[in-house]
């Protein structure tokens, strides 16, 4: 059974990794994409705020927000935030007072009621700098290749979704995945049939590389909370019982850390 300092010393170094791939300068392998898994960066950027305080986190990532405007479903993240419990979005909302995110875009702090401080967001500027270029995350990331190919969008995203093998991805699940209605995803699964990106199954008809799934996913930020609610827990069985129901089809990244 692990403590939540424990949860937390083991999915901060490997986050810090997926941030790496995602144009953040460290001393750090990146996560490869195509033998580890797609990193999903709202994902990324919900986990760091939750897991990430107290460590250069809570500065690459509002440094790469300000950075990657552009390439941020400011949507989807919203809608990713609203579906924690009420107990967390409180605990978040009061940690990121005064922090290094009230000098990110103001699309961003909408979602989490903040007010901009721009004197924060000059202390920032040298670390922005030194973010790797948009051409550069794309040849790491292919979420963010397909953002800069066909615009910040789900039909983005879920294009990035169908590369993956074997991933048996219903269209509810990738609704899921996405934080979009399943409506929307319905639509762009049509059009894609329409044009013949995919064929009557929903299979991708290129012959792109496949990669192996998804490393860090909406299912990721999820199964975090409820480890960490599960470290509460006093007795072993009722820790064990917590984790063998995680859903870890479209988690590796937690599948990683508890294999260990």
């Amino acid at each position: 059974m692990k403590s939540w300092e424990q949860i937390r010393a083991d999915v901060v170094p490997l986050l810090e990794r997926c941030w790496v791939t995602l144009g953040v300068p460290a001393a750090l392998e990146p996560v490869e994409e195509m033998i580890d898994g797609i990193i999903d960066p709202e994902s990324a950027i919900l986990l760091g705020m939750l897991a990430g305080r107290d460590t250069r986190l809570w500065t690459d990532i509002p440094a790469w927000l300000n950075r990657f405007q552009d390439l941020v479903n400011f949507q989807k993240l919203g809608s990713m935030f609203r579906s924690l419990p009420e107990i967390v979005r409180d605990d978040l909302h009061a940690q990121l007072a005064g922090s290094m995110f009230d000098a990110c875009p103001k699309r961003f702090l909408r979602i989490f009621g903040r007010d901009q401080n721009a004197s924060e967001r000059i202390a920032l500027s040298m670390r922005i700098k030194k973010l790797l270029p948009a051409s550069e995350v794309a040849k790491r990331s292919i979420m963010i290749h397909n953002r800069l190919l066909f615009g910040t969008s789900f039909r983005a995203d879920l294009a990035s979704l169908l590369l993956m093998k074997d991933a048996g991805l219903s269209g509810r699940k990738a609704s899921f995945l996405l934080a979009a209605a399943n409506s929307t995803v319905s639509r762009i699964g049509s059009d894609f049939k329409d044009c013949g990106y995919v064929d009557v199954h929903g299979r991708m008809t290129s012959d792109q590389p496949r990669l192996p799934g998804l490393f860090l996913s909406t299912d990721t930020a999820r199964n975090y909370i409820e480890l960490m609610q599960a470290s509460r827990f006093s007795h072993q069985v009722l820790w064990e019982n917590a984790v063998r129901q995680l859903d870890l089809r479209f988690d590796s990244f937690f599948l990683r850390l508890l294999e260990k």
